[in-house]
């Protein structure tokens, strides 16, 4: 199945703003921050060793997901396009934050 240009773009900037995320997510841990997903702060709790491969998993197969439907409509309303646009604003949003958070340790 061919899919546009963009969607490319959509998906690598997503999954490296992932990326971006665990690490950052990972050093705001270590100076005291607490993780928001509860699924991710069992798995740093109980199985510390796989919260990079969990959160990639996640978020890859997300972002597959999105991509291979992206033609559809979500309940005949939106887009699936348009979600994986939301998504990564969403991490463009969460990275600004996870920088401003980060502006005392550094």
């Amino acid at each position: 199945d061919w899919h546009e240009p963009d969607l490319l773009f959509l998906a690598v900037t997503t999954l490296l703003l992932s990326v971006i995320d665990e690490f950052f997510t990972l050093t705001l841990l270590r100076h005291g921050a607490t993780e928001a997903n509860p699924l991710l702060e069992y798995v740093l709790a109980e199985h510390p060793e796989l919260f990079a491969i969990v959160k990639m998993t996640l978020t890859g197969v997300g972002v597959l997901v999105l991509v291979a439907a992206a033609r559809a409509h979500l309940f005949r309303v939106v887009r699936v396009r348009t979600i994986l646009q939301w998504v990564l604003l969403g991490y463009v949003m969460l990275f600004g934050y996870e920088m401003w958070l980060l502006r005392d340790i550094f």
